[in-house]
């Protein structure tokens, strides 16, 4: 998918306006709202963002414990689907479908993923059929005008609606709904077989859900892609055996509810969980499986994955000269570059700030993660020019190669970090291989990181004046500012020990 696609792909899910598309926190808070959102519920994004999610229920179903419940559902099993009646601002009440699917970054949950969609007049056409069925039952004189009610609701139904003959197969209602889906009218399909008035397509799906309900002798439940006269579509069908007195009075219908908006809508939430919103590249989550995947394929073949960590050298200047919007831009063409450096097999991702993570797969050993590097430092080089202004960022880069079926995505990912650190305190704009040593000296530098911020809190620093004098030494010219650290337990120690370290806490 291109950056362009991508990018559509994310605002759609902000303007669809059937759904309600919205995001919660792990412990139910909402963290963003669409325009679909906002129409079914009535509610800006400044007026809901922030609180829980429970607001929508009734007080009853609170009560009784409902939002914790689909909650704790969606942590336990990945997903909860379910109907009720939810409130909008101005207190009215409609009937919703609503799933809740848990997101996770290695194996915790990191939020929820909702969607929501207002099927009030769905409900009450079924209600309005239940009821008539019961009193066509109950009331046999009254058969004649309740079929005639019934044939009403039937044709304006939101779900596709035939009737077959269970023994000749032979179409004995159509209602609208199916009418559109088919796009045949319905004089041309009552009284005759599916495979005589339709396409072979069409004609096989019905006729199979019609076999299937047979054979079950029952209900038969399917949900199919199929190509139909209003484009391609995903229906969820049921098809129910009616049984009369003989085989003759025995009826097969079935109902098509059309579910690809809702499916779009899911697989928009799911892009996004995905995606960095920025550049439209894969985010922690999606790097995490990925590089997950290439390092159980390596425990059965001869090669190798190899991470790296990408770091923007010279950006925060640019960032905080220029401005935010200017920034962005430049991540977006930056993150274009190394997309386009890279193998189809290998995924870039954006980790946060103008960081990005690379994984590497079906490698034979270090010197092809070293070529490909080279490659992407050499792409970022040359200037990018936006709005006017010419920007200049240099890369680099921090090299792990999985070693042995026992690397792990977070170890390599870690390795990969050590070795960035070391390429930018050697002078940037280079790539730097992971090194055993490193990682004894990353614990050492965590640990004067941590000091650090007692020293800051706990006044362990002191500056000290150093007079400057003249040639002759007889006159006060200036002075020189110098830092230092006195450790509790450590002494004394030097700027150069630990000056390098706080660039970069």
């Amino acid at each position: 998918m291109s950056e362009d696609s991508d990018v559509l792909y994310r605002l759609l899910v902000q303007r669809v306006e059937d759904y309600a598309i919205y995001m919660l926190t792990p412990d139910g808070h909402i963290a963003n709202w669409n325009a679909g959102a906002q129409r079914a519920k009535g509610y800006t994004p400044e007026e809901v963002v922030g609180k829980h999610f429970s607001c929508f229920y009734t007080e009853e179903d609170r009560q009784n414990g409902w939002p914790q419940r689909g909650l704790e559902t969606a942590r336990s099993t990945g997903r909860y689907e379910s109907e009720g009646w939810r409130q909008r601002k101005d207190g009215t009440r409609f009937w919703a479908h609503i799933i809740i699917e848990a997101l996770r970054e290695a194996g915790e949950i990191i939020g929820f993923a909702k969607i929501t969609r207002d099927i009030t007049e769905r409900r009450e056409t079924e209600q309005a059929l239940l009821q008539a069925k019961e009193l066509a039952e109950s009331n046999s004189e009254q058969l004649s005008s309740l079929s005639q009610f019934l044939n009403t609701v039937i044709a304006n139904i939101p779900s596709s609606v035939i009737v077959e003959n269970a023994v000749s197969r032979e179409i004995l209602l159509v209602n609208r709904q199916a009418e559109r889906l088919l796009g045949i009218p319905r004089d041309k399909m009552l009284g005759k077989r599916p495979q005589d008035c339709m396409g072979v397509g069409l004609s096989t799906f019905i006729n199979k859900q019609s076999d299937e309900c047979l054979r079950a002798e029952g209900v038969h439940r399917s949900e199919q892609q199929l190509l139909t006269a209003i484009g391609d579509r995903t229906l969820q069908t049921t098809s129910s055996v009616i049984r009369g007195h003989d085989p003759q009075t025995s009826y097969v219908m079935m109902i098509a509810d059309d579910v690809t908006d809702q499916q779009a809508a899911h697989a928009r939430i799911h892009h996004m969980a995905h995606h960095d919103n920025l550049t439209s590249l894969p985010n922690r989550i999606l790097f995490s499986q990925r590089l997950n995947e290439a390092l159980q394929r390596d425990s059965y073949t001869q090669s190798h994955t190899a991470t790296l960590c990408l770091d923007l050298d010279n950006f925060k200047n640019v960032n905080d000269a220029l401005g935010h919007q200017i920034g962005d831009e430049l991540l977006r063409a930056i993150a274009k570059r190394l997309r386009m450096t890279l193998r189809d097999d290998d995924t870039l991702a954006r980790i946060g700030g103008d960081e990005f993570a690379v994984v590497l797969p079906g490698l034979k050993d270090i010197s092809a993660a070293h070529q490909i590097s080279k490659r992407l430092i050499e792409s970022v080089r040359p200037p990018v020019i936006i709005d006017g202004h010419s920007l200049t960022v240099g890369l680099s880069i921090g090299i792990a190669l999985a070693g042995s079926a026992q690397s792990t995505p977070d170890q390599l990912l870690r390795r990969a970090d050590m070795a960035l650190y070391e390429a930018k305190r050697n002078g940037r704009n280079r790539y730097e291989d992971f090194r055993l040593e490193m990682d004894a000296a990353a614990r050492k530098r965590r640990v004067v990181e941590m000091d650090l911020r007692d020293a800051i809190t706990c006044n362990q620093l002191r500056l000290y004046y150093q007079p400057i004098t003249d040639a002759r030494h007889d006159a006060v010219i200036g002075y020189e500012a110098l830092m230092r650290w006195h450790h509790p337990e450590n002494g004394l120690i030097m700027p150069v020990d630990f000056i390098p370290i706080a660039r970069y806490c």
